[in-house]
């Protein structure tokens, strides 16, 4: 019997260990909105352990696009877009915003209207 229950273990932890880790998307520039036209590189964020030889995909408002690198850059559209890497779940999608107005205030993607951001003295 217990021999049954070392093997039982013993498959739980491989089953775990093989788990994909969701990847995540960050900005370089770092804010959102851009101005229309901005070159705007979005990376495709693995856990180190599943880096190597990946296959990458990229959607914008869950269809897909091209590209097949960790990295999409240049003059990208506004949209919410996710990334896969394998065989992974797809990431979190992430919210990019384009303007064309003279002026904006940018911000950090996960910085949204009315959140507060502490107090300044």
């Amino acid at each position: 019997m217990a021999v049954l229950g070392l093997i039982l273990l013993i498959f739980i932890g491989m089953d775990t260990a093989g788990a994909a880790v969701r990847p995540e998307i960050s900005f370089s520039p770092n804010w959102s909105p851009i101005f229309t036209g901005e070159p705007v590189t979005l990376t495709c964020n693995v856990a180190p352990t599943a880096q190597g030889n990946l296959e990458y995909s990229w959607y914008r408002d869950g269809h897909r696009i091209p590209g097949d690198q960790q990295r999409l850059e240049g003059v990208i559209y506004k949209g919410n877009y996710q990334c896969q890497a394998g065989a992974s779940e797809r990431s979190e999608s992430v919210r990019l915003d384009v303007s064309s107005d003279l002026l904006i205030l940018q911000a950090p993607p996960d910085v949204h209207e009315g959140d507060s951001l502490g107090q300044i003295h």
